[in-house]
């Protein structure tokens, strides 16, 4: 459950202490609340990986927005049905806070699949899905 008095309350500080408007840090905040995603852990990811810019985009990837969400991730959440298949990357790319809500998702998958290791986690959603996968467990995707 999402306690939106806590996200209120936390808006203020992280958006100072990241510089961003107070708007961005409550759609981080919300967003990471939703998949429990630690504050802490959802700013820096955001800001490692996109400096909350949300136009970010690295062409050689295809990585895109706040949460570097690349189609690969978007077809893995499909695939264990945790997004609409009718979701389009253009659509992740074009909408702010479904990239956000789409990208701690992400992450939560990572971390649940890695039985709460967030080093592992954190590994995984920096750098591929599958190929981390096969790297750690030694068990193709």
């Amino acid at each position: 459950m999402i306690d939106e008095g806590a996200i209120l309350e936390a808006v203020g500080p992280y958006a100072r202490h990241f510089q961003v408007p107070e708007d961005v840090a409550y759609e981080v905040a919300n967003m990471a609340a939703r998949e429990d995603i630690p504050l802490d852990i959802a700013f820096r990811l955001v800001e490692r990986e996109s400096s909350f810019n949300p136009n970010a985009r690295v062409r050689r990837t295809g990585a895109s927005g706040y949460t570097q969400m690349t189609p690969i991730a978007l077809e893995e959440l499909k695939r264990v049905g945790k997004a609409p298949a009718e979701l389009t990357y253009p659509e992740l790319v074009r909408d702010p806070r479904l990239n956000l809500e789409m990208g701690f998702r992400y992450l939560r998958l990572a971390l649940d699949r890695y039985n709460g290791d967030w080093s592992k986690a954190l590994d995984h959603y920096s750098g591929g899905a599958d190929e981390y996968y096969e790297k750690v467990t030694g068990t193709p995707k």
